[in-house]
C-alpha cells in the first residue's frame, strides 16, 4: 500500500517523535490521545515518463497532524513536510519511489475531538 510508503517516511523525520510513534493509516483509535498523525492516499493516476525510459503512477497523499494546540499542529505539520518531500529515487517498502512532492497544507479545528488538524498534502510517484 502506497499509505505505508508515506508512513515509513514519516518514521524518519522528526515528526516520529513529537508524536510518539502514533502514526496510522487511514483512521486514528479513538483511545489514543493527541498529537497523532493519520495517512492516507488518493486513487493513482498513471503517467508516462517514456522519455526517461520508465513509467510512473502518481498518487496523492496526505498526512493529517492532529494536537491540542495549533503551534504543536503546525509544528509538527512542518516537520513532516520538511522531512517527506524529496526527489531522486529510493527503493521504500519494496516500491522505487521517484519523488514525493509538497503540494501544500490546510489547517482546522475539529470540534467533535476537540483537535487542531494540519494538514499536509502531497503528491508521489513510484516506477510500475
Amino acid at each position: 500500500m502506497i499509505s505505508d510508503v508515506m508512513i515509513a517516511l514519516v518514521k524518519r523525520t522528526e515528526a516520529w517523535n513529537k508524536v510518539g510513534g502514533r502514526v496510522y493509516p487511514l483512521i486514528i483509535p479513538q483511545d489514543k490521545p493527541n498529537p497523532a498523525i493519520r495517512v492516507y492516499t488518493g486513487p493513482d493516476s498513471p503517467v508516462s515518463a517514456k522519455d526517461r525510459g520508465f513509467e510512473v503512477n502518481s498518487y496523492p497523499a496526505h498526512v493529517d497532524v492532529y494536537a491540542d494546540t495549533y503551534a504543536d499542529a503546525s509544528e509538527i505539520g512542518k516537520a513532516v513536510r520538511d522531512g517527506v518531500n524529496f526527489s531522486g529515487f529510493q527503493t521504500i517498502n519494496g516500491y522505487q519511489v521517484n519523488t514525493v512532492e509538497y503540494v501544500g497544507y490546510t489547517e482546522d479545528f475539529e470540534e467533535e475531538t476537540n483537535s487542531h488538524r494540519h494538514t499536509v498534502d502531497f503528491q508521489i510517484t513510484i516506477n510500475r
